[in-house]
């Protein structure tokens, strides 16, 4: 039972940590200037900067709470050996 519950944190967190990325780089590129989309998809960490200040709060903590969930169950799943 707990290798389904670390299983379901690692490929939900993933899965909601690559939606929340894709949008705070769309919504970058939409806005100017539009090098910083560019940059959030080479380096995601820069998507959470830029997001915070073009006040994108709500997509920042999705992100960075989906950030948390995946390295939870990355470090349950290496821990639990």
């Amino acid at each position: 039972m707990r290798d389904v519950v670390v299983l379901l944190m690692m490929v939900l967190g993933f899965g909601l940590l690559m939606t929340a990325q894709l949008r705070l780089v769309f919504v970058l590129l939409l806005e100017k200037p539009r090098w910083r989309g560019l940059l959030a998809f080479l380096f995601p960490p820069f998507a959470v900067l830029y997001g915070w200040r073009a006040g994108r709060r709500i997509n920042v903590v999705v992100w960075l709470t989906s950030a948390l969930i995946y390295v939870a169950g990355f470090g349950a799943s290496y821990w639990g050996r």
